[in-house]
């Protein structure tokens, strides 16, 4: 004789099976509310990626198909390709410029550097 798992589930007495259906259900009605947000991640945002990585391994002049090149665009840009270095450098000077003063500026407008001031609310004494 099968013997049978009885839960409580709320005062209810719920079999295993029911259990495990109700808890497959709850969790298919989970993926459906999820799925509109994982169709857009996908579509707007890994098809992208994986369409610009494919058209950056082929030369394209937009009248003529484009052909595959491979990894040859990378290799002219990091060997002959004057302005991918200097756009690397701009870059970092940029970076290791506007990062430090923003904080400096963010800082003592919270007051949070000595001597600037701010405009923090200070507590009355």
């Amino acid at each position: 004789m099968a013997h049978t798992l009885t839960t409580t589930l709320e005062g209810n007495h719920v079999t295993a099976k029911a259990k495990s259906t109700l808890l497959r259900r709850e969790a298919y009605e989970g993926y459906l509310c999820i799925a509109p947000w994982l169709i857009g991640l996908v579509c707007l945002t890994f098809g992208p990626v994986v369409f610009s990585f494919v058209m950056s391994l082929t030369r394209w002049d937009m009248i003529n198909p484009p052909r595959m090149v491979g990894f040859a665009n990378y290799a002219s840009i990091f060997t002959d390709d004057f302005r991918f270095r200097q756009s690397l450098k701009v870059t970092a000077i940029y970076a290791g410029c506007a990062v430090p003063m923003g904080l400096v500026r963010f800082l003592a407008l919270a007051g949070g550097v000595a001597g600037l001031g701010g405009f923090a609310l200070r507590r009355r004494r």
